[in-house]
């Protein structure tokens, strides 16, 4: 049974805060998109679609993009730019964005080599060997 409280202007306030400052899935912005209009029509509020529970550590999503990157055949990246393909990867598939030290702390770990070049900071991920016809694309 899901769990609805009473709308009221405070809560409304809160949530507008809420959706403005926290960093949401197009998914997720939809769906506390459509519990506030309900919320409105209705005067109830389903607080358990708003708050749906969300992934407990972040790094998840990070193994698997990286995963996904090795099974793609790997390669070398620019850190910014390997990190921006994580976040639009995050999005497509409504993962937890881990944040940038989070992000860059977890590549050496997976076994990501980090290289300090004068034009920035390189990542070199190796790639799984598989038969090119299996080889998938970041989702």
């Amino acid at each position: 049974m899901a769990n609805s409280e009473e709308l009221t202007m405070s809560k409304l306030q809160q949530l507008t805060y809420y959706i403005c400052n926290s960093k949401m899935s197009k998914s997720q912005r939809d769906v506390v998109d459509r519990a506030i209009v309900m919320g409105i029509l209705t005067g109830k509020l389903d607080v358990d679609s708003i708050f749906p529970p969300a992934e407990v550590d972040p790094t998840t999503s990070v193994s698997r993009f990286f995963s996904q990157l090795q099974q793609q055949g790997g390669g070398e990246f620019a850190a910014m730019e390997l990190y921006g393909r994580y976040c639009a990867w995050c999005r497509d598939t409504d993962a937890v964005i881990a944040t940038t030290a989070k992000f860059f702390q977890t590549l050496p770990a997976l076994g990501a080599q980090r290289a300090k070049r004068e034009s920035g900071n390189f990542y070199t991920i190796a790639g799984v060997d598989m038969p090119a016809g299996q080889r998938r694309e970041i989702e």
